[in-house]
C-alpha cells in the first residue's frame, strides 16, 4: 500500500553517539538500495514502532517518490521524563493561499477537521475559505506572487487580498481552521500541549484547544471580529525595532502602541496618514520600521465603537473554564478563571495591547518545555527565540520560513522530527493510524546492504 505521505521519517537511536552514527550509516546503506516506495514506507514504520528510543538520536527525512534522503538531524536527550510541549498559536500575518493543500492531501485527520470546521460556516463563506486554504500549489504560488506584487506597488494587503477575491473574514477563518486542524493532527501524533499561548487571533485558537468554546462557536466569533475590523478598523500598522519604552516618544494622539512582541519589537497602529508620517520620522532617526501589509488595525483604542458589538457576540456564547492552562495576551500571565468566562475580557481583547513579550516570559519559566508554533509560518518562533530566557533549540516552527518553498506537510513532519530529537513524546501508533503498513526485517536488509564491508554485526537490527 502506497503511503499517503510525500516525506517519510527514518529515526534511529542508540546508547552512545558512536553507536547512533553507525546505525545511521547502516540505514543510509540499506536505503540506498531501496527503490520501492512501499518498502521505504515499511522501513519507516518499522523504525518507529515498538523500538526503544535511546538518548543519542538521528533522524533522516526521505522523499517517498524519489527514495532519497533530504535532511539528517541529530539530537541528544537527558535521561529525564519527556519535556512538556507548549503550543504557540499564530495570529494573522503568515497565512498564504493554499497553505492547507498538502496537509489536506496527505493527512486524513487534518482533512476531517478542515471539513468539519468549514461545514459550520455560512454557505457564502465556505467556498471562499476552502479555496483560500486548499488551492493547489501551482495556483497558490501564482496567487501569492499576485499578492506580493500588489502590496509591492503600494496596495494594502486588504486590497490585494480582495483582488484575489478574499476578504478579512475569509482569511481569518481560514487561518483559524488551519491552526485548529493542525493542532488536532499533532494531538493524534501524541504531541499534546501542557499549555497554550495564542498571539492576537491565535488566542481564539488557544482558547478553543483549552475547551473554553467549541470550534464552531469560535469560528462564528472570528467571522464577527473580522467584519467589525473591516467596518471600524480602517487604518495602518507599523512594526518598529524598538521596545515599549523606547517607542513611547514617537506616539501621538493618532498613533498608539498595540503589540509588544519583544525587547526590541513593537507594533503601532493609527490612520494611514499618521503611520506614514511616523515611518518618515523613524527613518530620519535611523530606526528600522516596516509597514505591515494590512488595511485594518486591531488591539487599538480606536476600536472602542466595535467593542460593544463584540461584547454582544460573546454574551451569546457559553464560555467554559479552561481545561488546559493558557496565557492571556492582555495580562501576559496565566489566564484567570474569572477572565476566561467573562465576555468583557474578550471584548477588551479587541482593543487592548497584546503583551506577547510578557507571555513569552511566563512560558520561559519552564526551562525544559518545548515551544511549538502552530501556524503556516514562523513569526512567533522568531520572536520567542529572541527572548533571553529561551534556548533557541527549544523553539520549533511547524510552518515555513520566509522565501522557503516546502509545502506545509513537509514542514510539519520536520517539526515532528525535531520534537522527537529533543526528547518529546510521539505516539507513533497514532502517526500511522490511517495507513496499513507491515514490519520488515531490518537485520536482514542491513546485512544484505553491508555485505562485503568490514563491520561487526548490524546495529540497526539490534535496536
Amino acid at each position: 500500500m502506497t503511503s499517503n505521505r510525500q516525506r517519510l521519517l527514518m529515526p534511529v537511536s542508540a546508547p552512545t553517539d558512536e553507536a547512533a552514527d553507525r546505525a545511521a550509516f547502516e540505514l543510509e546503506c540499506l536505503l540506498s538500495r531501496v527503490t520501492d516506495a512501499d518498502l521505504l514506507a515499511d522501513v519507516s514504520y518499522t523504525l518507529t514502532m515498538g523500538r526503544r528510543a535511546w538518548a543519542h538520536r538521528r533522524l533522516d527525512v526521505y522523499s517517498a517518490a524519489a527514495c532519497r534522503c533530504g535532511t539528517r538531524r541529530h539530537g541528544t536527550v537527558a535521561d529525564t521524563p519527556p519535556p512538556l510541549v507548549y503550543l504557540l498559536c499564530a495570529g494573522v500575518g503568515d497565512e498564504y493561499p493554499g497553505m492547507g493543500h498538502a496537509l489536506y492531501r496527505d493527512e486524513p485527520t487534518f482533512r476531517y477537521w478542515v471539513d468539519a470546521d468549514c461545514a459550520t460556516l455560512e454557505s457564502p463563506l465556505i467556498s471562499d475559505v476552502r479555496r483560500f486554504l486548499l488551492t493547489e500549489s501551482g495556483s497558490s504560488q501564482a496567487a501569492a506572487d499576485q499578492l506580493r506584487a500588489l502590496v509591492g506597488r503600494g496596495t494594502t494587503c486588504l486590497e490585494a487580498v480582495d483582488a484575489w477575491s478574499a476578504t478579512p473574514e475569509v482569511v481569518h477563518s481560514a487561518l483559524f481552521i488551519f491552526e485548529h486542524a493542525l493542532a488536532k493532527l499533532l494531538d493524534e501524533w501524541g504531541v499534546r500541549p501542557a499549555a497554550v499561548l495564542g498571539h492576537s487571533l491565535g488566542e481564539y485558537v488557544a482558547a478553543t484547544l483549552a475547551g473554553v468554546f467549541r470550534s464552531e462557536e469560535a469560528l462564528s466569533l472570528v467571522v464577527a471580529r473580522a467584519r467589525l475590523l473591516t467596518e471600524f478598523g480602517r487604518g495602518a500598522m507599523l512594526a518598529i525595532h524598538l521596545g515599549r519604552e523606547e517607542v513611547r516618544p514617537f506616539l501621538t494622539a493618532d498613533v498608539h502602541l498595540v503589540v509588544i512582541n519583544g525587547p526590541r519589537a513593537s507594533v503601532v497602529a493609527g490612520s494611514a496618514d499618521g503611520i506614514s508620517a511616523l515611518a518618515n520620522r523613524l527613518s530620519d532617526a535611523g530606526v528600522a520600521c516596516r509597514r505591515l501589509p494590512t488595511g485594518t488595525i486591531v488591539h487599538s483604542r480606536r476600536l472602542v465603537d466595535a467593542k460593544q458589538r463584540m461584547l454582544e457576540c460573546f454574551k451569546r456564547i457559553d464560555l467554559r473554564p479552561a481545561a488546559v492552562p493558557y496565557v492571556s495576551n492582555l495580562t501576559g500571565t496565566w489566564i484567570r478563571p474569572e477572565d476566561v468566562q467573562d465576555p468583557q475580557y474578550w471584548a477588551r481583547h479587541l482593543c487592548e495591547v497584546v503583551r506577547f513579550d510578557e507571555c513569552t516570559s511566563t512560558l520561559a519559566e519552564n526551562t525544559r518545555a518545548l515551544l511549538l508554533e502552530v501556524g503556516p509560518g514562523c513569526t512567533l518562533t522568531v520572536f520567542v527565540s529572541q527572548h533571553p530566557g529561551v534556548e533557541r533549540g527549544r523553539v520549533i516552527a511547524t510552518g515555513r520560513s520566509p522565501g522557503a518553498t516546502q509545502d506545509a506537510s513537509t514542514c510539519v513532519l520536520s517539526a515532528l522530527s525535531r520534537v522527537w530529537l529533543a526528547g518529546g513524546a510521539v505516539d507513533w501508533a497514532g502517526f500511522w493510524r490511517h495507513e496499513r503498513r507491515r514490519p520488515v526485517d531490518l537485520r536482514r536488509l542491513a546485512a544484505s546492504a553491508l555485505d562485503g564491508l568490514d563491520l561487526p554485526s548490524s546495529a540497526l537490527g539490534a535496536q
